[in-house]
């Protein structure tokens, strides 16, 4: 007789085109369906941002997986005599939500939180039973959010699953009484078809650099502009392309442009539903990233490497390059970054050769159809002790 599949229940908290929703459809859509059924439970209904798609909920649905809202679970039209009494009836409104939700989570063998902050938010409504039967993936460091964990139990045990390895873990958790953690880096499906830069035939066409990233105060892009005014000076003839939300013109980034006489050499191209489709379209040669501690940027900077255009990167964390990772070149020296640009622009073989290298990389450390095995593993085994106990 067949065995039943292992009924994985992920809870997220929306569908956007973000990073920890894209992580969420990446696992599911890298779990082995032959063992796993999953499952997805949203904390917030559809549509409740009118500027921003619920982008993943399709994907999901086209993986089979069932997805399910929280807000079906919530008990509506309770009916009061007098407003003082109106705190009894939120207290029965949560009594009747959780045993809905007990009832529903019976039918589910483990559970996936997307997200400490999925986890903060919702786990006075999951049962204690359930505890021992999840795993919380973390997206944020208590460095960018310090009361990142404000709304955790530290005397709970919770396996905790990110990319900290075993030293920073001890910070990240140092407020947690006991808690086990696996270590998977963030990853890519690289099964899936990508577009592929095409060899361009001569070294004189315009070299073309992109730069994918949100135009925010927090995202500083002067220091590329100060590269591509170099560039420029030297000969080059290159122009860059910047993708992403925002308008230069709310932070003034315009300014800095045109006191360096880049008005005609850069160009704002919007938000990029298709950030791969955008990027070999647009014929680029190569792109910059912003980099912290000498580790190559997230899902986007993957992605752009499974398409062979290489990628240099600014790191914003002087003084931390890491040593790791010899194939995603990371400066801090205004000169030593225009000069590996321009080495790259120059020579259409050494592009290609370091775009073949870095999604060699891809696939060798950052590749989700090795470390989701990790977590199969990890849940197969915490489900056979679950049933051991019965």
């Amino acid at each position: 007789m067949k065995a039943d599949k292992i009924k994985v229940l992920f809870i997220v908290s929306e569908f956007w085109q973000a990073g920890g929703e894209r992580q969420a459809y990446e696992f599911n859509s890298s779990f082995n369906k032959n063992k796993f059924q999953i499952d997805l439970f949203c904390l917030l209904p559809l549509n409740i941002d009118k500027n921003k798609e619920d982008f993943y909920y399709s994907k999901h649905l086209e993986l089979d997986s069932n997805i399910h809202f929280w807000d079906s679970f919530k008990v509506k039209n309770v009916k009061f005599s007098r407003l003082k009494s109106v705190n009894r009836i939120t207290k029965e409104k949560n009594e009747a939500t959780e045993s809905n939700l007990k009832d529903f989570f019976k039918s589910y063998d483990f559970f996936l939180f997307f997200g400490e902050y999925t986890y903060g938010s919702f786990y006075n409504s999951f049962s204690k039973e359930y505890k021992s039967w999840c795993i919380v993936l973390i997206h944020n460091s208590r460095f960018q959010v310090p009361n990142n964990y404000t709304r955790f139990d530290k005397s709970d045990c919770i396996h905790f699953l990110s990319g900290f390895l075993e030293d920073e873990i001890k910070h990240e958790l140092a407020e947690f009484d006991r808690y086990e953690h696996t270590c998977v880096p963030l990853s890519i499906n690289c099964e899936f078809d990508f577009p592929k830069r095409k060899k361009k035939e001569s070294n004189n066409i315009k070299k073309k650099i992109g730069l994918f990233t949100r135009l925010t105060i927090h995202k500083p892009l002067d220091v590329f502009y100060f590269a591509l005014h170099l560039l420029r000076e030297r000969g080059n003839d290159v122009e860059l392309l910047v993708f992403g939300n925002g308008k230069p013109e709310d932070y003034e980034f315009n300014k800095c442009i045109n006191y360096l006489g880049l008005s005609e050499s850069i160009f704002f191209m919007g938000h990029q539903k298709e950030i791969l489709k955008s990027a070999v379209e647009n014929e680029l040669d190569l792109v910059w990233f912003h980099s912290y501690y000498g580790v190559p940027g997230g899902y986007a900077s993957f992605d752009i490497c499974m398409t062979q255009i290489p990628q240099v990167f600014w790191d914003f964390t002087p003084g931390k390059i890491n040593p790791y990772y010899p194939e995603f070149r990371s400066f801090n020296s205004l000169d030593g970054f225009v000069d590996y640009t321009q080495k790259l622009l120059s020579s259409e073989d050494v592009i290609e050769e370091i775009g073949r290298k870095q999604m060699e990389a891809i696939k060798l450390y950052r590749n989700l159809n090795s470390e989701i095995k990790k977590v199969e593993i990890l849940i197969q085994e915490k489900v056979n002790d679950k049933q051991s106990l019965k």
